[in-house]
């Protein structure tokens, strides 16, 4: 027992002192150090080709960038790190021998996919932004290395600003938006009593500490461009970000010092305003990101905008204690209990057809009252046993949608779900929906789309605005799309800054909402110039880039035989791809979101050409010879 006891002590000295080089020496950033590094792609492709490979282990493993070098981690079904390895070190600047070895089962191809599985999406920019990058605890060695720098560049002053919010959001939530998962008691009771003060005072310490961060880089580095947009719109969001977590929290007193005066700016108020004016009385707003959840709970909380509209973020609804927050906060009805939304209380179900479809609303209630009912034998984890589910509203004496209810009682609605698996929040959206049968006008913000197309539910959802209305029957009524667009909204004003800003993906949803409007009133070419007249007053052609509508609104004003008019929006957007081109062709390295930029340029760029080519517009016959420079330059 004694010997056991001392291997243990010594297990655990060990890695204690292995826990971060930070530990053993205080070390200074520099950044000719890690210029040396090779880059996330190239450690991907030394690690699926330069070695031999196991393509069983590939769903278990990630990678890491620490400061003596590449690490290759193993994680466990719960995603816990339980063994790692060097794959190129800082200090031979070399790659290692792997340790991993295997069969190369599925041959080449297996190996490209894997390949392309890891270096798609956003992990090679965080990779190229951060010193230090891709495991537990990272924030803190990113914070310790940085945080007593000067004259950091725009990418690092964003990666220490952006490790100070997420060590603070796992302070409030542990394991929640990475690191090690712990339970914290409020997440038992949901009672406030229940926070720590030191814990509340760490996270709004580390919150504070971000927020002057991105002040600092929005001064220095106006222009810098972030996931959600320009720097700016991220500072400002940062404040909503820490407000909203405190809110839902159960800390709204706390909360309050982030509520501060004058946050954003006329565009980002109005289109706030704009998303909560498209939904009706009393309605569910079911939003998906930043953009269209923090300006929108701005105005509401600070502005006193349209408060009656229920503001719910589908990506927060994978915390129980978010569902917890708005259930009580709207008083919203659900078939499950919230204990089983609790903890990590169906944080995903599979999906396992077994039968043809299934009855949401009797699944939900089965498993409400049977907790042992379809669960998985192997995993343990609960599942749905179709791909296709539906539901039949059920017509009740009382409710806003009664006529709704009754002329559509005996039609099913039916979903199909495009993958394997339902998250936290996505079960909750699918409960609540089938309970509230139909007695609250529910919306998707133009920016939840993706969650509608996943779920099968875009064929029983209509534009009304910026958001989309969901009705249970597959039929299209613009009245109040018309009414909203060209009466009801107030609109921004526009500058030219439309590439910088963080208003473009907005601009993108009004005219999109425009274009369905002028879909609809096609058969009426006097509707159809009063709606052009409108756009284009709001959005004029020499401030506003129309980007991926430009080719659109050409192509239907000619098929409208409003040629001039289609013209216009061609000859404009020309000008707008020259000058993007113009605008980076003397930068030394192109950013992530210039290489994305470029690729919807070069986009734009051929839509245009095909357009007028299509519509046989003479003074456009040499755009695709104009647009052969770029793409030989930019092109993939």
């Amino acid at each position: 027992m004694k010997k056991q006891l001392l291997q243990t002590t010594f297990i655990l000295i060990l890695a204690l002192i292995s826990t971060s080089v930070f530990a053993q020496k205080k070390l200074k950033y520099d950044k000719a150090y890690f210029e040396k590094f090779p880059t996330y792609e190239a450690v991907i492709e030394a690690y699926f080709t330069e070695n031999e490979f196991d393509r069983s282990t590939e769903q278990s493993t990630k990678f890491a960038k620490k400061y003596d070098g590449w690490h290759g981690i193993f994680m466990n079904e719960k995603f816990e790190e339980i063994d790692e390895w060097m794959i190129w070190s800082a200090k031979t600047t070399s790659f290692e021998k792997l340790k991993v070895k295997g069969a190369n089962a599925g041959g080449s191809r297996s190996i490209e996919n894997a390949k392309k599985k890891y270096i798609r999406g956003l992990e090679p920019m965080f990779f190229a932004q951060y010193p230090l990058y891709g495991y537990h605890g990272y924030e803190n060695d990113i914070i310790k290395l940085l945080e007593n720098e000067k004259d950091l560049s725009a990418k690092v002053l964003d990666a220490l600003a952006r490790s100070y919010s997420s060590k603070g959001m796992q302070v409030l939530m542990p394991g929640q938006f990475g690191g090690k998962k712990k339970v914290l008691e409020y997440d038992r009771t949901f009672n406030p009593k229940d926070w720590e003060k030191e814990t509340l005072n760490e996270f709004t310490e580390l919150m504070d500490k971000s927020i002057a961060t991105f002040k600092i880089l929005s001064d220095k580095y106006p222009d810098y461009q972030t996931i959600v947009g320009n720097i700016k719109t991220k500072y400002r969001n940062e404040y909503m970000s820490a407000y909203y977590a405190l809110k839902y929290s159960g800390q709204s007193k706390l909360a309050e010092k982030y509520l501060v005066d004058d946050l954003y700016p006329d565009f980002q108020i109005k289109t706030a305003a704009n998303y909560l004016k498209t939904c009706a009385t009393n309605a569910i707003l079911f939003t998906y990101g930043d953009n269209d959840t923090y300006p929108l709970i701005y105005a509401q909380d600070k502005l006193g905008i349209r408060p009656d509209i229920k503001v719910i973020n589908t990506s927060l609804a994978s915390l129980g204690r978010y569902i917890h927050f708005v259930k009580t906060e709207y008083n919203l009805p659900t078939t499950l209990e919230m204990a089983d939304y609790k903890l990590e209380n169906h944080n995903y179900i599979g999906i396992k057809p077994e039968i043809e479809d299934v009855d949401l609303r009797d699944y939900f209630k089965a498993v409400s009252e049977e907790k042992n009912l379809y669960i998985d034998d192997e995993s343990g984890v609960r599942y749905l046993p179709s791909k296709q589910g539906f539901f039949v509203i059920q017509v009740k004496p009382l409710g806003y949608q009664l006529g709704v209810a009754k002329r559509l009682s005996e039609r099913a609605v039916r979903f199909d779900f495009k993958k394997n698996y339902l998250i936290k929040g996505e079960v909750f959206l699918l409960d609540l929906i089938t309970t509230d049968n139909w007695q609250t006008p529910t919306y998707f913000s133009s920016g939840g789309y993706y969650t509608l197309e996943t779920l099968g539910m875009k064929d029983y959802v209509q534009v009304e605005g910026l958001a989309y209305r969901f009705l249970p029957k597959e039929t299209h009524d613009f009245t109040l799309l018309e009414t909203n667009v060209l009466y009801v909204f107030q609109y921004p004003e526009t500058t030219n800054d439309w590439y910088s800003s963080g208003n473009s993906i907005h601009l993108n949803y009004y005219q999109n909402a425009f274009m369905e409007l002028l879909k609809f009133r096609k058969t009426n070419i006097q509707k159809v110039k009063k709606t052009l007249d409108k756009m284009e007053a709001v959005f004029p052609h020499e401030t506003v880039d129309y980007k991926y509508q430009a080719a659109a609104f050409a192509d239907f004003c000619y098929d409208a035989e409003l040629t001039e008019r289609g013209d216009v929006f061609i000859r404009n957007e020309v000008k707008h791809v020259h000058r993007y081109f113009k605008s980076i062709e003397n930068q030394k390295e192109l950013s992530y979101f210039d290489k994305q930029n470029i690729r919807m340029m070069l986009y734009i760029a051929n839509q245009l050409a095909s357009i007028a080519e299509i519509n046989e517009r003479e003074e456009f016959a040499n755009l695709a010879d104009d647009f052969q420079e770029y793409l030989v330059k930019y092109g993939e």
